[in-house]
């Protein structure tokens, strides 16, 4: 498993994908009619997969992220409506900062070394 990542061509320090294996491709959602029975609906997701990217996991530290680091990945997030490539293990996926769970980068800093423990959530985007 590699923890190797680029985003839109910044090499970013180690992350784990923390869910990567845990998202499934299909949603669904339950509705009642007025007598009460059930209606399943279920379709195939297109896009919109969460990909969080960590630099800590609990108390286990992978990587820390420089200061110049990090503002290089916040200048990203503050254009609004950009897509990027993020790079990971030979794949290229299409990717959103998800701004609607913010905050889309959460970051600690580690006093006094000026290091952050970071966290990035991002979206896929699918092109229709």
């Amino acid at each position: 498993m590699s923890l190797k990542f680029k985003l839109a061509g910044i090499e970013l320090p180690d992350m784990l994908w923390v869910d990567e294996k845990l998202v499934s491709e299909v949603t669904g959602s339950v509705d009642r009619t007025l007598g009460g029975t059930e209606i399943v609906w279920e379709h195939t997701l297109i896009g919109g997969r969460p990909i969080t990217l960590t630099t800590k996991l609990g108390e286990w530290r992978l990587s820390t992220f420089t200061e110049d680091q990090l503002d290089e990945v916040l200048e990203l997030a503050r254009v609004p409506n950009a897509t990027y490539n993020l790079t990971h293990d030979g794949s290229t996926y299409k990717v959103r900062f998800a701004h609607e769970d913010p905050p889309c980068i959460e970051m600690n800093q580690i006093y006094p070394s000026g290091l952050y423990d970071v966290v990035l959530k991002l979206r896929e985007v699918k092109q229709l």
